[in-house]
């Protein structure tokens, strides 16, 4: 689900608040057999050094195959990590009809932690995260409304971001 860019974060009412990553977008498609990351559009990724993350996704997951929406970063080390912010199937369940704070439920269970796959926090003040974010130089903020369904392509007015000036 893509963002729309707004001038100002809307109220808190309804909503959650995420770092907005510096990063390539991903989506990750983990069968029990195999692995691959492809760019929300469904083409190649731009010549990421994303091994390190195929190799280490599956042991995130456990015997679990799910269909994961995220982003590649660059730590400060110079590895590359990805930080996971929604779930779209489990298993052989669609999840993109469930409202956010169901499937961020459902990821929190499902995803865990390896040194290169995060989950990406969030926060229920916007203000707080706007200021957080900013602070620790992270390229904007999304919000996201806790009910909204996940729609592939344009998120409209249910995932909006606030980009910081450079």
């Amino acid at each position: 689900m893509l963002t729309t860019q707004v001038s100002s974060l809307p109220a808190n009412k309804g909503r959650v608040f995420e770092p907005l990553w510096h990063g390539e977008r991903v989506i990750a498609y983990r069968s029990l057999e195999q692995m691959k990351l492809v760019s929300p559009d469904g083409g190649q990724l731009r010549g990421k050094r994303i091994i390190p993350l195929i190799t280490r996704l599956p042991d995130s997951l456990g015997e679990r195959a799910a269909v994961l929406d995220g982003v590649v970063i660059e730590t400060r080390a110079k590895k590359l990590a990805m930080v996971v912010f929604d779930i779209l199937k489990i298993d052989d369940t669609s999840l993109v009809d469930e409202p956010w704070h169901e499937r961020r439920a459902i990821l929190d269970g499902v995803v865990q932690l390896q040194p290169n796959i995060l989950v990406s926090p969030y926060d229920k003040d916007g203000e707080a995260m706007q200021e957080a974010a900013r602070g620790l130089g992270f390229a904007g903020v999304v919000a996201k409304r806790t009910g909204s369904s996940y729609q592939p392509g344009d998120g409209g007015k249910d995932w909006v971001e606030l980009r910081f000036p450079h």
